[in-house]
């Protein structure tokens, strides 16, 4: 069933720490192995498996979701989608595609698949996910991006945090940096979704993002191989017409850190001088 919508279109990777890859190693045939491993290429590496038992989690807010990779040889896998069994559905580079309900963009979905069996020299390999991220867009709507660099000065940190230099290529000269627990950031905005970006790996930890106070999540930003740009977090859909407040917390005293924002902003009607607002 079709039905509109104004989504907001994102692409991810399993270095992103949204994905969690059990068991990652050096080998596909004990488990997950990534395409490369320099903290440059890491950010969008492709990751492979040949071992049974090994798996996939993905947890995302979105309309629908697009998941691009190859099966290699003889594999059986499960697919579980927030809590019901699937099955895949390939068609090109895409092993996985799903339209959503119109409800579907209001759950935090789960995206879990295992390998059940591999014969020798099989392999499962995940490119990417392509979704339609949720941004209470029941229509079809004008929509306006945007990011913010780690600098702005529409951010503020709270003591802790230092300034550095972001890794060469990545959209934000800056990068802020945090090591110890309680550090905050914080910022206003007015979107209907928003997406933070900065390096994750090993010394990473657990950080707090809340939203107004109707939204707190938890997550845990540590990944097994060091990378220079991860999608840290991604919003639920927000209401575009109100101004929403973020924080940022580091709650373990890890390496929490931030290089650039990502906003996304459904254009609900125009005023009379012709600009185009969302509230």
């Amino acid at each position: 069933m079709s039905f509109p919508y104004t989504p907001y279109p994102l692409t991810t990777y399993p270095s992103s720490p949204l994905w969690q890859l059990s068991p990652v190693s050096s080998n596909v045939t004990s488990g997950w192995v990534p395409s490369c491993t320099s903290s440059s290429c890491l950010p969008t590496a492709s990751w492979s498996t040949g071992a049974a038992n090994s798996s996939l989690t993905y947890m995302f807010y979105a309309f629908d979701i697009i998941l691009n990779g190859t099966v290699e040889g003889d594999i059986k896998l499960q697919v579980i989608r927030n809590g019901k069994e699937e099955v895949l559905n390939p068609s090109g580079d895409s092993l996985f595609t799903v339209h959503g309900l119109p409800t579907d963009q209001l759950l935090h979905q789960n995206l879990t698949i295992t390998v059940l069996e591999a014969s020798t020299g099989a392999r499962f390999t995940i490119n990417e996910a392509r979704v339609n991220a949720s941004t209470f867009g029941d229509n079809v709507y004008d929509s306006r991006q945007w990011l913010i660099a780690s600098n702005d000065g529409a951010i503020q940190y709270t003591t802790g945090f230092t300034q550095q230099q972001a890794a060469a290529g990545l959209a934000s000269p800056t990068t802020y940096v945090s090591s110890v627990a309680g550090d905050k950031m914080t910022m206003q905005f007015n979107s209907s979704a928003m997406t933070l970006y900065g390096p994750c790996g090993p010394s990473s930890g657990l950080m707090r993002v809340k939203i107004d106070t109707r939204f707190e999540e938890t997550v845990n930003i540590t990944k097994p191989i060091q990378s220079d740009d991860c999608l840290l977090f991604q919003s639920p859909g927000l209401t575009s017409d109100l101004l929403h407040s973020l924080e940022v917390e580091n709650v373990s005293g890890g390496t929490l850190a931030i290089n650039r924002i990502e906003f996304f902003r459904i254009v609900t009607f125009t005023n009379p001088r012709g600009y185009k607002n969302a509230g």
